[in-house]
């Protein structure tokens, strides 16, 4: 992850990188689409994709609740870009609260956001919209981004109690502090206790004005003509379950006229009576945000986000009207009647202002983009809807070429007409990836393909280190998948920041580094699958939790399976031979292995500590286990813990290190019975262990109930 300071130096913005690569491509890309963003609105939606929603909105909703907008160009703004999700992030730089910040950065902010503050004693509390720098400014013009920040506000100010724990907070160890105060003769503990008695004063002020302002009554109105009816929406809060009422005559629908032409178009949502005699649009409906600033030289750093007051027109089946509208407001849920307006004076619906329609009525359903044949790829292809792949497709990648899925694809091969991703000609050199990005893409289904010839590579902020890549999504299967002759990048497959994947009967071959690498995901499931000679790890784990079952690893030039950096994995009815390193178990991680053969591996097991930020080892438990071969080694750290029990080695015995225990070494296949109440398993992805005969065997363990 790279981490960037941007400051500004007489209206030029300087980029400094934090680390040590020297690449900064993805955050001038990043800087770009800012720009962009503020005349296209292609290029605020891409914008959005290249920032986490939620992230920004915590982010901001954190300055509102703290009065901070110390992330401008006067102080220094720092982002992290991770490489992995494409997503910038801010990171909180020297919080503080405003009204404790020196008297000339207050006024400074203050002329930059003079409209709709709200006097608080000696203090501003400064509008709901204030911006510190370019991006929040253009973020703050969007309902979409105002509506997430709005709910998270709410939620730690009325669900979590933030500022009253703070108080409390503030309150519990005053005396402490009064006391640490008082050792350092650099501080007056008078001082500082009355600063924090000021700041506890501030943070109340902050909260009842926050209160105050969610709990208001919306600032709406409307009128008719013959053949519409406005909707008038002025203020900070927004407008929600529009209720229209009728007479005599109700009409079957009402719908919301979005782009102004007079007729509703087959994208614009209607609403229906269903013989009611009322017409309820269940959205929520903002005002204007709009960018304010008295000079050139500071509308992307000082200038101010005002409110303007906006105009939503509505049209009715056969052009009737009702006799009153209703709305509420989404916060409080309090209802409110809307006053008839004859003040028709008001702006149109910006590019950055969508009406936030609840999720079942705004997910349109997308007919899936259907690839059949043969399909040549160059460059970048990146599709966003959702895809259906036929038997029998083949895929001809062009060098470096990636396709992108963002949305949900359903591939399905069969033995006989696999799905095939592979050089456009066999004198090509390696394609890029395949890679399936976001939460979209979630609930795909990968059977029967194959993938040769890939590599890895960038896209925008994306970087991919694999031939097929998963990132940032969940609910994924791949099942009789084959890779190889993979070249260049680290993985054949590599798994990030996901949720519930499930691997079945997959081929992984000759991988130019590890065959899978998983990092920073859960519920991951490997199951009937082989992995031969990849030339560092076959599995590779790092913050994750994981099993695998009835599985193979042989010949890793490096380690059959690795575990780091505090993972969590359960591995049985599986075999690890004539690998480098059968099992490695580092850094505060745990394994559990049942009913595996552990055979011909240069090292059996080995457990030890490699970063030091973790703080310890690797820990092991061994059951009913296999060791053989020649000299079987295995090693332990100082800062490690491995137990075998009821296990068999069958060969030259050679522990090295300390703290390995074991128990009832006097497992036979004769000796099958297990108690599942002593197995002392507590992986979370365990389930029913249970025993089921196998002639080849002797038994296999077998698990059900995952999660």
């Amino acid at each position: 992850m790279k981490i960037y300071l941007i400051i500004l130096v007489y209206g030029i913005k300087v980029l400094f990188l934090i680390n040590d690569d020297q690449d900064v491509s993805d955050l001038k890309y990043f800087l770009s689409i800012i720009q962009a963003a503020e005349t296209r609105e292609e290029d605020f939606d891409e914008l959005l994709n290249n920032i986490n929603l939620d992230t920004w909105a915590t982010f901001s909703a954190f300055t509102v609740l703290t009065q901070n907008y110390h992330h401008d160009y006067i102080h220094n703004i720092r982002i992290a870009i991770d490489p992995w999700s494409g997503h910038a992030s801010p990171i909180v730089v020297d919080p503080a609260l405003a009204s404790l910040f020196k008297k000339s950065y207050i006024y400074n902010l203050k002329n930059s956001v003079r409209l709709f503050e709200t006097k608080v004693g000696y203090e501003n509390i400064f509008p709901l919209e204030t911006s510190n720098n370019d991006l929040i400014n253009l973020l703050n013009r969007s309902s979409i981004f105002i509506d997430v920040k709005y709910e998270k506000i709410f939620h730690y100010i009325m669900n979590k109690n933030v500022i009253v724990d703070e108080i409390n907070s503030l309150q519990n160890i005053s005396n402490l502090l009064k006391i640490s105060a008082n050792r350092d003769p650099e501080i007056n503990s008078k001082e500082l206790i009355k600063k924090i008695e000021i700041y506890k004063k501030d943070l109340k002020k902050i909260e009842n004005s926050v209160k105050e302002k969610f709990f208001s009554e919306p600032l709406a109105s409307w009128n008719r003509n013959s053949k519409s009816i406005n909707i008038f929406i002025q203020g900070e809060m927004p407008i929600s379950k529009i209720k229209l009422n009728f007479d005599s005559e109700t009409p079957e629908w009402v719908a919301i006229d979005e782009n102004y032409n007079g007729k509703i178009d087959s994208n614009e949502h209607k609403f229906f009576s269903n013989g009611e005699k009322s017409i309820t649009i269940d959205a929520n409906f903002y005002a204007n945000r709009i960018a304010l600033s008295k000079k050139k030289t500071d509308m992307h750093t000082r200038s101010s986000v005002i409110v303007a007051k906006t105009k939503f027109s509505l049209i009715t089946d056969k052009d009737i009207l009702p006799i009153n509208i209703f709305g509420e407001n989404p916060f409080s849920k309090k209802q409110i009647k809307l006053s008839y307006s004859k003040n028709k004076d008001a702006v149109q619906m910006t590019k950055f202002n969508k009406i936030i329609y609840k999720k079942e009525l705004n997910q349109n359903i997308d007919n899936f983009l259907e690839f059949s044949n043969n399909v040549y790829i160059k460059g970048n292809y990146i599709l966003e809807k959702p895809v259906k792949i036929n038997p029998g497709t083949n895929f001809l990648m062009a060098k470096n070429s990636h396709i992108i899925f963002k949305n949900k694809v359903i591939a399905k091969g069969t033995s006989k007409k696999p799905i095939v991703f592979k050089k456009l000609n066999n004198s090509s050199n390696a394609w890029g990836t395949v890679a399936l990005v976001g939460k979209k893409s979630s609930g795909s289904v990968l059977t029967n393909v194959l993938l040769d010839g890939g590599s890895g590579g960038n896209y925008k902020q994306l970087r991919f280190t694999s031939m097929l890549s998963l990132h940032n999504t969940q609910n994924i299967r791949l099942e009789k998948i084959k890779l190889s002759n993979h070249t260049r990048y680290d993985d054949m497959l590599h798994i990030i920041y996901c949720d519930n994947i499930y691997i079945n009967e997959a081929e992984l071959n000759n991988a130019y580094g590890d065959a899978i690498d998983v990092d920073i995901s859960t519920n991951i499931k490997i199951e009937n699958s082989n992995f031969l000679e990849a030339q560092n790890d076959s599995i590779d784990f790092m913050e994750s939790e994981a099993a695998i079952i009835s599985s193979s690893m042989i010949g890793s030039k490096d380690k059959g399976i690795s575990v780091g950096e505090n993972s969590n994995i359960l591995i049985f009815n599986s075999s690890l031979e004539k690998n480098n390193t059968g099992l490695a178990v580092k850094d505060r991680s745990n394994v559990e292995v049942i009913h595996t053969n552990f055979q011909n591996n240069l090292i059996h097991l080995n457990l030890y500590s490699k970063n030091w930020q973790y703080g310890g080892g690797g820990n092991g438990k061994i059951y009913r286990s296999y060791f053989l071969g020649n000299n079987n080694l295995i090693k332990s750290s100082d800062k490690s813990y491995l137990v075998i029990d009821d296990s068999t080695i069958l060969g030259k015995k050679t522990f090295k290190g300390k703290n390995i225990l074991t128990e009832n070494m006097n497992f036979s296949k004769k000796n099958i019975d297990i108690n599942k109440n002593k197995l002392k398993i507590t992986h979370p992805m365990r389930g029913e262990i249970f025993l089921v005969n196998n002639n080849k065997h002797g038994s296999n363990l077998i698990t059900n109930n995952y999660r």
